[in-house]
C-alpha cells in the first residue's frame, strides 16, 4: 500500500501523506461529531468514515513521519467532540445502564431479561429502549460489575463515555508500554489517531475498549514473561467481553506462556468474580442463545442493510406483510413482542410456547410505551414490518374456537 500511495503524484514524500491523512481523519471524525451524528441516510457515514479510514491508512503509510502534536490534538478534538453526542450506531449503552440498576435493585441481571414482570419496580426511565428486551444479559461479571458501580454514582450515559474514554486512553499506555523503545511513538499515536477506536468508544459507548485493555496488558506481561500476572489480565478481559477467551489457545499451544504459571493466574481470576451470580441464581444469561437470537455487531448490519435498501425491496418486504385478521379468527398477535396486530388499542398478550411455523415481529416491538395501567405495548409498527419466516407468530383463536357462546 505504501508503494501505491508513494507512486501518487504529490504523495511520494512521507510527511506529505502524513499531513493530507491527519486533514482526512479530522474532516471524517469531526465532521460527524460536529453535526451531531450521521446515522441517516446510512452512505451518509458510508462516506465520511471512509473519509476518515483514508486518512488512517495515509498516516499508517507515512508512521515514520507523523507530526506529534497535530496528531495528538486531533485525536483529542476528536474525542472532546464525540463526547455530548448521543450514541447513533448502536443502542447498547441502554442495557448496560439498565442492567447497572437490576443489580442495585438486589437482582441478579442474569435471571430476568428487561421485559419481565418481576423487574417493574425497577426503576429506570430508559426501559423501553433496552435491546432484545425478552433475552437476559449477555455481559460477563466483570463488565456487570462496572455497570453496577455507574448505577451506584447514578451516572448515566455521558458518565459512561468518561469511564470508557479513561480506559481508551489507558489502552494507548498500555500500548507504549507493550512496544519497543523504537517503535513506541508511530504506536502511540496510530493508536490514539485509529477511528475505530474513537467512534466505538466515545460516539457509541461500546464496552469492548475496557477488554482491549487488559488485552494488551496481558500481551506486555507475557513479552516480559510474567505468565501468572498475564493470565490475570487475559481473564479479566474475557470476564468483560467473552471473545479473548481465544486467545488463551495460542498464549498456550504457541508457547507465549508457560501453561502452569498462566493457568494458575488465569483460572482463579476467571472463576472467582462470577460466584456471586452463580451463587444467586445464575451467571450465564443468555450468552448461550448467542447467533440463535441475537447477533453481535448489529450497527454494522444495519448500517450495510440500510445502504443495500431500496424502494424494490421495500415492496417485495410490504407484499410479505402479514393480512389483516380475519372477524371470524380473530386478532393475529406476536409473541416475542406480545402486541396484537389491530393496533396500539389492543391489550398485549402472552404465547404458551412457539409454534412450530409462522412468523416473527419486527424491530420496532423492541421499543414499547407504558400504559396508564402499568402494561407496555408495542409500537404500531409492529405488524407492518413483520418478516414473513418466524415461529413465534401466534393467531389468538376465534371465539367458537374458544367455546364462547356468542
Amino acid at each position: 500500500m505504501s508503494r501505491a500511495l508513494e507512486s501518487l503524484p504529490g504523495l511520494s514524500r512521507p510527511s506529505s501523506r502524513a499531513w493530507l491523512g491527519l486533514v482526512l481523519l479530522a474532516a471524517g471524525l469531526l465532521g460527524p461529531a460536529v453535526a451531531g451524528g450521521l446515522r441517516a441516510p446510512a452512505s451518509r457515514f458510508l462516506v465520511v468514515y471512509a473519509v476518515a479510514v483514508a486518512g488512517f491508512l495515509l498516516l499508517v503509510s507515512a508512521r515514520d513521519a507523523l507530526p506529534l502534536r497535530a496528531v495528538l490534538l486531533v485525536a483529542l478534538l476528536a474525542r472532546l467532540a464525540f463526547l455530548p453526542v448521543a450514541p447513533a450506531l448502536s443502542d447498547d449503552y441502554h442495557r448496560y445502564l439498565w442492567d447497572g440498576r437490576v443489580q442495585l435493585a438486589g437482582v441478579n441481571p442474569y435471571l430476568y431479561a428487561p421485559d419481565d414482570a418481576r423487574l417493574d419496580e425497577v426503576a429506570f426511565e430508559g426501559r423501553d429502549l433496552v435491546n432484545h428486551p425478552d433475552l437476559r444479559t449477555p455481559y460477563p461479571p466483570l463488565a456487570q460489575a462496572l455497570f453496577l458501580g455507574l448505577a451506584g454514582l447514578g451516572g448515566g450515559v455521558t458518565a459512561l463515555k468518561l469511564v470508557l474514554g479513561v480506559a481508551d486512553l489507558l489502552v494507548a499506555v498500555a500500548v507504549w508500554w507493550l512496544a519497543d523503545a523504537q517503535r513506541r511513538r508511530r504506536a502511540l499515536l496510530l493508536c490514539l489517531a485509529c477511528p475505530f477506536i474513537v467512534v466505538e468508544t466515545w460516539w457509541s459507548a461500546h464496552l469492548d475498549v475496557v477488554a482491549a485493555l487488559f488485552v494488551v496488558l496481558a500481551a506486555g506481561l507475557l513479552a516480559r514473561r510474567r505468565d501468572a500476572p498475564a493470565g490475570v489480565a487475559l481473564a479479566a478481559a474475557a470476564l468483560v467481553k467473552v471473545t479473548p477467551l481465544a486467545l488463551v489457545v495460542p498464549a498456550l499451544l504457541g508457547r507465549r506462556a508457560r501453561p502452569v504459571p498462566f493457568l494458575l493466574g488465569f483460572v482463579p481470576a476467571l472463576v472467582l468474580p462470577a460466584l456471586p451470580y452463580a451463587l444467586t441464581g445464575g451467571v450465564l444469561g443468555s450468552l448461550t442463545e448467542a447467533g440463535t437470537r441475537w447477533k453481535a455487531e448489529s450497527a454494522v448490519f444495519d448500517v450495510v442493510d440500510a445502504a443495500a435498501s431500496s424502494p424494490s425491496r421495500s415492496s417485495s418486504a410490504a407484499a410479505r406483510r402479514p393480512p389483516p385478521s380475519s372477524p371470524g379468527r380473530g386478532p393475529s398477535w406476536c409473541s416475542c413482542c406480545r402486541a396484537s396486530t389491530r393496533g396500539t388499542g389492543s391489550v398485549p398478550r402472552r404465547s404458551a410456547s412457539p409454534p412450530a411455523s409462522g412468523r416473527r415481529c419486527c424491530s420496532a416491538s423492541r421499543r414499547r410505551s407504558a400504559t396508564p395501567a402499568g402494561r407496555r405495548r408495542c409500537a404500531p409498527t409492529c405488524s407492518s414490518r413483520s418478516p414473513p419466516t418466524c415461529p413465534r407468530w401466534r393467531r389468538s383463536p376465534s371465539s367458537a374456537e374458544r367455546g364462547d357462546d356468542e
